[in-house]
């Protein structure tokens, strides 16, 4: 059992321009008193609504067990979108189309129970109600600057059955789609085309795909000239060896939609191997000096006579191979995020793992590496398959969509900060004013890994009391 201490309420505006605007309102109805013109009473009340914060408070009699992972993200859909309406009805929204911006903190640990780890708390009695006054709970003890900002908490559960857990994570930033929105917000029977599998920009951005040329080195892919034909699209998988300068390309395949081979060749890297990284790429030494390579700037200049701007490069983690290749092209479709992890958004499946599910065979599976040939063909297969059965095939929950798409389609900046980043870190994204940060923070979890004493959980509670504050004082 773990204490939700607000970790949904965590959701704090900027004030300064709704301030502003509120100080109008309220001299616009001074002077609507001021001059005795009270005929209109639904403009005055109009106004009085319009002047309010937004605000959100639980519903007590709703509440009648632990909250799931599926209620705290329903209340993060209430948050971020006016015209949500919650299934769940444990929490009320008033003027929520004002609120500018919102935070979800994770602390693991943070159990009511931990109280009970010592003599010194034997005066803890855990909380018989799910949802009870923060004030007056004996965390208040331990998280004054906390309890001082929320109001309550309550009980959460998290996700699995008897004997073992599942991801909170996973469970928390899964959403269920809209009616209208279960064929992906397109009508119902309407057939799915490629390039409705094609990463945005934003989704390029946030999967660290090259977006403009870094160095002189970078080519970028170019228009097809008039009057000739271009592949729909082609699968591409890169081989690397690591080099005094980091993974370089030392293999390159290029297929087209029927799975034929384009091109297949080895490449010459630019700087000293360290590595040949065998195991996974199956570059050898033998391969290297035996076979004709390209150079770097060969194999560009061959890749791009067959990738024109207008095709779409179909790959597995495909940041990959184009920064490798030092190429950039923004028209892709990445299996690794057609696809979903089973533990949620924030991991990616191996194309081994893939393939072995949807395509029933195995692969990489030889000790001399993996086959780039191999891999781009399981890439059209996977695509194929896709595109045969509809965009929630393959995804973890089929009626659900992840909440980075979720925010995405309703026009959300957003940030999830991996867990075990620097709290300074999370501070600064936070700071960046985006509509939603998810952070998690791993204070309490390091303790109990490391030394789970009194003095170092209270320590660990104090420092927790102060990340908490900080995050809330930075919404302002």
């Amino acid at each position: 059992m773990e204490i939700s201490v607000n970790s949904y309420e965590l959701l704090q505006i900027g004030h300064s321009e709704m301030e502003r605007e509120t100080e109008t309102e309220e001299g616009q109805i001074n002077n609507l008193n001021t001059q005795g013109d009270l005929s209109n009473e639904k403009l005055l009340n109009k106004k009085r609504k319009r002047m309010k914060k937004p605000f959100m408070s639980f519903q007590p009699k709703n509440i009648k067990n632990p909250l799931s992972m599926r209620e705290l993200s329903d209340l993060i859909q209430i948050s971020i979108n006016p015209s949500h309406n919650s299934p769940y009805k444990i929490a009320v929204a008033e003027n929520r189309g004002k609120l500018e911006r919102a935070v979800a903190v994770l602390v693991p640990c943070l159990d009511p129970y931990l109280l009970l780890t010592s003599d010194k708390w034997v005066d803890f009695n855990p909380p018989s109600e799910m949802l009870y006054n923060l004030r007056e709970c004996p965390f208040n003890r331990y998280l004054p600057k906390t309890a001082n900002i929320f109001n309550s908490a309550a009980l959460t559960k998290g996700p699995g059955a008897k004997g073992y857990v599942n991801s909170a994570f996973s469970a928390f930033s899964s959403i269920p789609l809209s009616k209208d929105r279960l064929d992906g917000g397109k009508e119902k029977g309407s057939n799915w085309q490629l390039e409705d599998y094609a990463l945005s920009i934003e989704e390029l951005t946030e999967n660290s795909y090259p977006i403009s040329p870094i160095s002189s080195e970078w080519k970028t892919t170019a228009e097809c000239p008039n009057g000739c034909e271009y592949y729909n699209y082609i699968a591409v998988d890169c081989e690397m060896c690591l080099t005094e300068k980091g993974l370089e390309l030392a293999r390159l395949s290029l297929l087209d939609g029927d799975g034929s081979v384009l091109l297949d060749a080895f490449v010459q890297p630019i700087n000293p191997i360290l590595d040949y990284n065998t195991k996974y790429s199956g570059i050898t030494r033998e391969l290297l000096e035996k076979n004709e390579c390209l150079s770097l700037e060969d194999a560009q200049f061959k890749f791009l006579s067959f990738v024109y701007s207008e095709t779409i490069l179909v790959g597995h983690s495909l940041e990959n191979d184009l920064n490798a290749l030092k190429i950039i092209h923004t028209k892709c479709i990445d299996t690794a995020i057609l696809y979903s992890h089973t533990r949620g958004p924030s991991f990616k499946p191996s194309l081994k793992w893939l393939v072995s599910k949807y395509l029933g065979r195995n692969i990489q599976n030889n000790e001399n590496g993996h086959d780039s040939v191999q891999d781009a063909t399981a890439c059209i297969e996977l695509l194929k398959l896709k595109l045969k059965k509809g965009p929630a095939f393959g995804k973890l929950h089929q009626d659900c969509e992840d909440l980075a798409s979720y925010l995405r389609f309703h026009g959300k900046s957003h940030a999830f900060i991996e867990k075990g980043s620097e709290f300074d870190n999370c501070l600064d994204r936070i700071k960046e004013k985006l509509d939603f940060v998810f952070c998690p923070l791993n204070t309490l979890e390091k303790i109990y890994d490391v030394d789970s004493s009194v003095e170092n959980i209270e320590n660990g509670l104090a420092l927790l009391d102060n990340q908490l504050s900080s995050i809330y004082n930075n919404l302002e």
